[in-house]
């Protein structure tokens, strides 16, 4: 089956436990939720089941524990179409959960509560599974499995698509180098590029992550949309005017999704980052992470409406 695969993914499913606030609080002060509900999230899993429903074959790799919320996870991740048949299973493990405080504004904390979620180690990796992929999406992991997933992708042809998160880019920027050298598409959001590179202009801070290895690097803006970098090009892509922002919650990983599978469908860099942000477009009108990511055709018909 593997050999079928657009993508793999490297990276984690948790639970969001996710309070609706009328505001976020101050230090040291109570604010009362309206509502409090649990959806499926992790940055890894978000981004497999938004391109499950671009209708892409993918496979997820990660680790879930036997617990409840493991085997709900389990659930959505098999009802979106991933391939959940690598999905490492530990007994005894207590899946992992993310708190996050909602304003009406889309506008969120997040506090990461841990739990089984990573691959642990190399020999946890199906390198039949990455090598007969596409495209490797590497999202959290720890860094001598993502450098050796990256490492496997790049020797097979694969492309390495990474997306570091914000676990990943508090590390030295010496450190992802292993992973970078193999990397053909490097995403950040802009507070995750001021940690690895310091505080630059957007344009800038893509042309100096672009000059670590990757062959392109994208720097997400949020409203304003995103900025990319290749050797010989720096250019910013806006995005759509959007009314209606419920929750911002997996915005990147819906860009991400939208971005991969542009680049499966071949088309130019601009296009594809133009593609991302329509996807994360449409998914902030919904509440939790992966809810409101589009099918092909609902991708479509936006872009059509739009006029890209």
């Amino acid at each position: 089956m593997s050999g079928n695969l657009d993508v793999t993914v490297l990276g984690a499913a948790a639970v969001d436990l996710v309070a609706q606030v009328t505001r976020l609080p101050e230090v040291d002060e109570m604010v009362f939720a309206r509502e409090y509900d649990r959806f499926a999230g992790g940055s890894g899993a978000n981004i497999a089941v938004g391109l499950a429903k671009l209708g892409r074959e993918t496979a997820f790799l990660g680790e879930l524990g036997d617990d409840g919320s493991g085997k709900w996870l389990l659930e959505n991740l098999n009802l979106a179409g991933v391939n959940t048949q690598y999905i490492q299973i530990v007994e005894g493990g207590q899946s992992a959960s993310c708190f996050i405080a909602l304003d009406p504004k889309g506008d969120r904390v997040i506090f990461a509560l841990g739990g089984t979620a990573l691959i642990g180690n190399v020999e946890g990796l199906d390198f039949s599974t990455i090598s007969g992929s596409r495209v490797l999406c590497i999202c959290d992991a720890y860094i001598a499995v993502a450098a050796a997933a990256a490492e496997a992708a790049r020797q097979s042809g694969t492309a390495v698509f990474f997306i570091p998160g914000g676990l990943m880019v508090s590390y030295e920027l010496e450190r992802l180098h292993p992973i970078l050298k193999n990397t053909k598409i490097l995403v950040v959001s802009k507070g995750e590029a001021d940690m690895l590179v310091g505080d630059n202009p957007p344009l800038k801070a893509a042309q100096l992550l672009q000059e670590t290895g990757p062959e392109i690097a994208v720097i997400t803006l949020g409203a304003k949309g995103a900025v990319l970098a290749s050797r010989d090009n720096k250019e910013m892509v806006s995005s759509f005017n959007n009314m209606g922002v419920r929750d911002t919650t997996g915005a990147g990983d819906a860009f991400t999704a939208g971005l991969i599978h542009a680049f499966l469908k071949g088309r130019d860099w601009k296009k594809a980052v133009a593609i991302g942000n329509a996807v994360a477009a449409m998914k902030i009108k919904h509440l939790g992470a992966s809810n409101g990511l589009p099918n092909r055709g609902e991708l479509e018909t936006f872009m059509k409406t739009r006029g890209v």
